[in-house]
């Protein structure tokens, strides 16, 4: 389904583009929860999105954010790394320069499409850029090194979140690494660190069963804390 990693890097980022825009047209089914209906502002325009964007980078230092998250990955020239959730690209931009191939995913056409154009200027080719969410998203590149998901999964309701960090999971190569970091509501619970320890096992938990489109694979050691 994925191009070999030993042709050339442009035919490959080609194949992997040409082979999502050929399966993204299959639909979810009905009973899943439908991640494309917005949940706050419609960014369905570049003018929003650009307006976006700015506004972000008055209280975001994109770069220095970019430079934690590579570190504590340990990203480098060889890596793949898939941005889920990428934006208008703040971690996808940055990461592209240090990375092999970064590919970026999310749900608005906009934002990926300012996303791209910000890319262009910059002289970037390594970005394979595909429109879709944590449950929606088909993976058909190699399996990736790792996977990055900042202010993402709050959007989707709670039995969601675990069938999204399962998905996620099943795109990593063994020993491959997700950060996440999200927004968390404060919660009058005394014992919340434990119940957040067990949530994490829980997902450890469901690493251990098959997944996936039939490939046999499971998650088992890909989840680490960093």
């Amino acid at each position: 389904m994925f191009c070999k990693v030993n042709i050339d890097s442009t035919k490959q980022y080609m194949c992997w583009q040409e082979e999502y825009e050929r399966i993204k047209i299959i639909t979810a089914p009905k009973w899943q929860y439908n991640e494309i209906k917005f949940s706050g502002v419609d960014y369905s325009g570049i003018d929003e999105v650009a307006a976006y964007d700015s506004m972000h980078k008055k209280f975001r230092d994109y770069t220095k954010s970019s430079e934690d998250i590579i570190r504590r990955l340990s990203l480098d020239s060889d890596s793949t790394v898939i941005d889920l959730g990428s934006g208008t690209g703040a971690f996808t931009l940055h990461a592209a320069k240090k990375c092999r191939t970064v590919i970026a995913v999310d749900i608005s056409a906009a934002m990926l499409e300012y996303c791209r154009q910000q890319a262009e200027r910059e002289g970037l080719t390594n970005i394979v850029f595909c429109q879709g969410g944590l449950l929606t998203y088909e993976h058909v590149a190699e399996l990736a090194d790792a996977a990055v998901c900042v202010a993402v999964l709050h959007h989707l309701p709670d039995f969601w979140k675990l069938a999204a960090l399962t998905r996620c999971c099943a795109m990593l190569k063994p020993g491959g690494r997700l950060y996440l970091f999200d927004i968390v509501f404060p919660s009058g619970e005394t014992d919340l660190r434990q119940k957040i320890n067990e949530w994490i096992e829980s997902i450890e938990t469901m690493g251990r069963y098959p997944i996936g489109r039939g490939s046999g694979n499971s998650c088992e050691g890909r989840v680490q804390h960093i």
